[in-house]
């Protein structure tokens, strides 16, 4: 399984794969473990097949929704991509062989990873959006609802051009046996091939590195001005705000707080500092601002529960298949269970996303709750 797409082809590249040539090199998974992994994985899979189809389903009809929960959408859209492809990946690392044909080979290995590559990249970019709110910088954008679809254009743009090389190279063919058929990058040669692991560490580095950077950076940014607005609050008496910014609905989620009344253009936001000074001067605005507050609080923490599950989850695999593809360490005889139970994590995110939304967010829990209560 490649670490970025869920899927089998660089470590059959060795001729490894091949179910009768597997018990040659490794050990092979009790058969008890087996089921019980698989079992794990179709439950898991099943869980992220409701949980995004109910996240997206959550929007559909919603006007006037906050930028935050669009790319809330486009990361279950991701993450639902993601799922319906993993079935096909997973009884190819089992089977040892492909045996959906060239048309799926080229399709589904490429898609898993264009689709993964919008889930890190959606992430990024709620990071960025959660410092802007807490912060206040670059609040205004996107001001339009263009331009919400337009920064969502450019993570699927970003996506398909990080993976094209795959969707050129990848086929169906059978190379060192005619018994084993697999999905592979089409050329054998020596020159190939190390261009092909350059292409795979590059494209770790656009998948994950670049995101999970960005991730860091943001939430350290949001916390550290956090620390400092709190300290500020508590230190010093602010002035008053001016009349304008006293009586005008703010942060990212108002819209939600105030489904009722007509929804305020995006420029009228301001910073979370500014309403806790509004609560402190203008005591009538308290419950309304306290409401606010409160939203902002549980998407906050929402977001730092997503970005560490993300990098709990995906890193241990990451590192193995960076290690595996330079061929850092030695193979050893556990390696291919070892592998399998680490992409068994990455599989995790896919479920627990859609839970942290229905338990963290009071707006997905309705949604959710509507489901369990089968008032869909």
């Amino acid at each position: 399984m490649s670490s970025a797409g869920f899927n089998n082809s660089s470590s059959c590249t060795n001729n490894t794969c091949g179910a009768t040539n597997i018990r040659r090199y490794f050990y092979v998974e009790p058969e008890p473990l087996k089921v019980f992994r698989l079992i794990i994985t179709g439950i898991v899979l099943f869980a992220s097949l409701v949980g995004n189809t109910v996240v997206i389903k959550a929007i559909l009809g919603k006007r006037g929704k906050p930028f935050v929960y669009y790319l809330v959408t486009n990361l279950a859209v991701g993450e639902l991509i993601t799922t319906l492809c993993t079935p096909f990946l997973v009884t190819y690392s089992e089977l040892g062989t492909w045996i959906f044909g060239d048309f799926f080979c080229r399709l589904l290995l490429p898609l898993s990873q264009t689709s993964l590559t919008v889930v890190t990249t959606t992430i990024a970019v709620i990071s960025v959006r959660r410092y802007q709110v807490v912060s206040g910088v670059g609040l205004n954008f996107p001001a339009t609802k263009r331009g919400v679809w337009l920064i969502i254009g450019a993570i699927w743009l970003y996506a398909f051009a990080a993976c094209s090389p795959m969707y050129v190279l990848y086929k169906q063919t059978t190379r060192y046996t005619k018994r084993v058929v697999f999905c592979i990058e089409a050329d054998e040669s020596s020159w190939f091939s190390v261009m092909i692991q350059h292409y795979y560490i590059a494209r770790i580095v656009l998948i994950y590195g670049i995101p999970v950077f960005i991730m860091i950076l943001s939430y350290g940014a949001v916390t550290i001005n956090i620390k400092k607005q709190v300290h500020s609050i508590i230190k010093n008496a602010r002035p008053r705000v001016n009349s304008t910014q006293s009586n005008t609905r703010v942060t990212d989620y108002n819209l939600d707080a105030h489904r009722n009344s007509s929804p305020p253009s995006l420029h009228h936001m301001i910073p979370i500092q500014q309403n806790v000074i509004r609560a402190q001067e203008e005591p009538n605005t308290r419950p309304e601002v306290n409401v606010l507050l409160d939203q902002e609080g549980d998407l906050t923490k929402m977001f730092y529960m997503i970005v560490l599950i993300f990098i709990l989850f995906y890193l241990p695999a990451n590192i193995f298949y960076i290690l595996e593809i330079t061929r850092s360490f030695k193979w050893f005889k556990s390696m291919l269970i070892v592998r399998s139970y680490l992409y068994l994590m990455m599989y995790f995110t896919l479920a627990l996303h859609p839970l942290c939304y229905g338990t963290m967010s009071r707006f997905y829990a309705k949604a959710f709750k509507k489901l369990i209560l089968c008032k869909c």
